[in-house]
């Protein structure tokens, strides 16, 4: 393909409608329609992650499962056809992705349980369990048996893992075990190498689902219950038996990952999210000390942007053409089908045939394509996990 020759009308009108979201007025093409306003980080993530040519690969290449029907307990049957079980958890070890989904569906198909993610192993919080001894990639399944009176003590300890989330089986007996008050503590490890909002996400569901369970069963809740607490690995007579063998953003100085893990504390019959406010807030911090001291990956996310760079106009006014995350979907998409930067930029109308812009933010937009190109090419090709575990984009940022 010439990349240089400019387009007519009609092409690129024809490239418009092939496009994986829909472009809007002149004034900001990249501004989210009324259900592109309901994506969250799971959507954007996958319209990233589906342009990766290595999970192309692995998609078409994958282990098919003979039966697949194992899925339906989280998916809806009319979307079989383009989801398959991970067999062999290639593809949540190396993609983040609960379960094998054709690379040409542009949507995630719709979970039953609310709750679940097809980005679940990418913000997997560690709930306390004396019988794990390690904890890596691979889903952990409890060992069948009768548990410790130590378990029994706690409700958190029927929470069971699946590929999209945590299911949550009921209560133990705790007839004659402990004070009333330790029925509502839970405690969970989480990666601190990583941006941590993600997992205190998955920490907030399973807590409002214990409290939930607790009330079931005549546990009252009080407004003064306020235990979190947050220890490091070593510290914690809860996880420090645990071999962690895993760290999604550690730095290679970093030899025990256990260091990057903290032990986080709450109880669910208190004011759960005054808790979860206090826990996400410590643990922020231990990221960033995690990241000044060297033993993190720098995020690009920490000042993360919902809609491109503004612009001042000859009125006065400033305007910016709408949603960042769109705008590099959308590169990416005509950057991978060969068109350059003039033509990326004709495509979406930037300028005129004459080299004019209507608004500032058209030339701005036009002049840095060759740096969003590369911006998309990091989301595609891992940077995506950062919008999963920062739980971007957020409208409040914009």
């Amino acid at each position: 393909m010439n990349n240089s020759k400019r387009l007519s009308d009609e092409e690129c009108q024809n490239i418009r409608d092939q496009l994986f979201l829909k472009l809007n007025s002149d004034e900001a093409p990249f501004a989210l329609n009324k259900d592109e306003e309901k994506f969250g980080p799971d959507d954007w993530a996958w319209l990233f992650l589906r342009m990766n040519k290595n999970y192309q690969f692995a998609y078409t290449n994958h282990p098919k499962a003979i039966n697949e029907f194992k899925i339906l307990e989280f998916v809806h049957e009319k979307d079989l056809c383009n989801i398959h079980a991970d067999l062999d958890e290639r593809c949540r070890r190396s993609f983040g992705l609960a379960a094998w989904l054709d690379y040409a569906q542009p949507i995630l198909p719709e979970l039953k349980n609310e709750d679940d993610s097809w980005f679940a192993p990418l913000k997997a919080a560690i709930p306390e369990d004396h019988s794990r001894r390690t904890v890596s990639k691979e889903i952990y399944i409890r060992p069948l048996g009768p548990q410790s009176r130590k378990l029994d003590r706690h409700p958190y300890h029927l929470i069971e893992e699946t590929p999209f989330g945590y299911r949550i089986r009921g209560l133990p007996s705790t007839s004659g075990h402990g004070i009333r008050a330790e029925r509502g503590c839970i405690a969970f490890a989480v990666d601190c190498s990583v941006p941590p909002s993600g997992q205190i996400t998955t920490l907030k569901k399973i807590a409002h689902k214990i409290r939930s369970i607790l009330m079931d069963s005549n546990e009252l809740t009080d407004t003064e219950l306020n235990e979190t607490m947050i220890l490091e690995i070593k510290s914690s007579e809860d996880f420090n038996y645990m071999n962690f063998k895993i760290a999604g953003g550690a730095e290679d100085i970093v030899r025990d990952y256990e260091m990057v893990w903290r032990a986080v504390y709450l109880n669910v019959l208190g004011p759960i999210t005054l808790q979860i406010e206090k826990i996400l807030g410590e643990v922020k911090d231990v990221y960033q000390e995690l990241q000044d001291d060297g033993f993190a990956k720098p995020s690009s996310l920490l000042r993360f942007k919902y809609n491109l760079d503004s612009s001042k106009d000859l009125d006065g006014l400033s305007r910016n053409g709408g949603n960042y995350l769109k705008c590099l979907v959308l590169i990416a998409q005509l950057h991978n089908r060969g068109f350059g930067d003039n033509q990326i930029a004709q495509i979406f109308g930037l300028c005129s045939a004459t080299g004019k812009y209507k608004n500032a933010w058209q030339q701005q937009l036009h002049r840095k394509i060759d740096e969003y190109i590369d911006e998309a090419k990091d989301m595609i090709n891992g940077g995506y996990r950062l919008l999963i575990q920062a739980q971007k984009p957020d409208k409040n940022q914009s």
